[in-house]
């Protein structure tokens, strides 16, 4: 008995492995891009500022079960959000997207406060996705509150954005 389970276990994993390589049966394929921006990157301290996050689905194929994570660093303080599409948790970070279609997009606006007077990225990244992405996602904010030396918005392949 215990030999059938055990052979019973490789052959599911074996079936599994196969499915994802042959023909009918391979994993969609989705380039998820992102931007981020800030509406400004030299606020005074204590200032309210709004990170807007755009994330698209250049295809070819849908992406099911998408996630974005987005984790204040030390010195922003979250305030509110809203989003044009799915929930974001922002105990967590998440936001769940939900699906999207080839070419379709979302976009979450998140309001911080500013409470340092250092340098301070934001990253948000794609955490999830139903499809195969060779180059994840991800977006970056500096923000400077102090001097106001130095802003960058970088972004994963594809929605290209920048401030200055």
């Amino acid at each position: 008995m215990r030999r059938l389970i055990k052979h019973g276990i490789w052959l599911v994993f074996a079936l599994l492995l196969l499915g994802s390589v042959l023909p009918g049966t391979a994993r969609a394929d989705a380039d998820l891009v992102m931007a981020k921006d800030a509406n400004d990157v030299y606020p005074a301290i204590y200032q309210d500022i709004v990170f807007t996050i755009q994330i698209q689905n250049n295809g070819p194929d849908q992406a099911n079960g998408v996630a974005v994570t987005d984790n204040l660093p030390s010195g922003l303080v979250y305030v509110t959000h809203s989003v044009t599409q799915g929930s974001f948790n922002p105990g967590t970070g998440i936001w769940s997207v939900g699906t999207l279609n080839n070419g379709a997009s979302a976009i979450m606006y998140m309001t911080v406060s500013v409470e340092t007077y250092q340098s301070v990225t934001n990253i948000a990244y794609v955490s999830a996705s139903s499809a195969a992405d060779p180059t994840p996602a991800s977006a970056s904010v500096t923000i400077n509150a102090e001097s106001g030396v130095s802003s960058s918005v970088s972004t994963g392949c594809g929605i290209n954005a920048s401030s200055n």
